[in-house]
């Protein structure tokens, strides 16, 4: 017999689910769909300047732009010499080139200028006070923080890009009207430490593939028995 592991509400424990949060049942099953076979680069350079171009585009057009601009310039001294021109040229598949070839010039400037070409001086401090100095960079917000945290310092953070932010909240793991602070402690209260870096990644997948802004996958789902969203009872986007 199939338990159906419904809940009556959006937050709190699925009867049925051994006791496990709602969002911790989530990434279970979605986990043996979606397997992580990859990891994400784990040099701060990398990590930093793919972060900046995935800004307002998909997967296929930041990775483009970030091996373009990896044939030529590996490291912040030379995206701080680079030409701005020559910049947009080399990022230009990630759109909006104008912007982020400052943004990105901005940054190398800066870390060049106070802290020797490495985020390491920064990462080697507590993840409060690390999170609170990356984001005063110009040009880094909580997302770009938590992602060089997750991936460069290993700390246990949910960085949340678009598709969490709408996945979490269709499947009720977030409130409606939480902001990015909102969704990610949400996300955190639920899911134990050692699993955080693959929700974030079976998350994005998952939201790629079948949770989608536009025709969403619903019948298909494989937690649509979690979803009120797809019936209709839940106004977010």
């Amino acid at each position: 017999m199939t338990v159906c592991l419904i809940l009556t509400c959006g937050k709190g424990r699925v009867p049925g689910g051994m006791g496990k949060d709602k969002a911790e049942v989530v990434l279970d099953r979605l986990s043996q769909i979606y397997k992580v076979s990859w990891r994400p680069s784990r040099n701060d350079f990398d990590i930093l300047v793919a972060t900046v171009l995935s800004q307002n585009t998909n997967r296929e057009n930041t990775e483009r732009a970030f091996s373009r601009l990896k044939a030529r310039v590996k490291s912040f001294d030379e995206l701080s010499r680079i030409d701005e021109r020559k910049l947009q040229d080399l990022i230009r598949p990630a759109g909006l080139y104008h912007v982020k070839a400052k943004r990105l010039k901005r940054l190398a400037e800066i870390i060049m200028k106070n802290y020797g070409g490495s985020l390491k001086s920064i990462l080697s401090k507590n993840p409060e006070r690390a999170r609170e100095e990356l984001m005063s960079l110009e040009g880094i917000g909580p997302k770009t923080a938590d992602i060089i945290l997750l991936f460069k310092k290993g700390e246990p953070v949910i960085p949340v890009d678009t598709h969490i932010f709408r996945v979490s909240k269709r499947l009720e793991l977030a409130p409606a009207k939480a902001d990015y602070e909102g969704v990610r402690r949400a996300l955190e209260k639920g899911i134990p430490p050692r699993k955080r870096e693959a929700t974030h990644l079976v998350l994005i997948a998952f939201g790629r593939d079948t949770c989608r802004a536009r025709n969403p996958k619903c019948p298909v789902c494989s937690v649509k028995d979690l979803c009120n969203w797809w019936r209709g009872k839940v106004d977010v986007p």
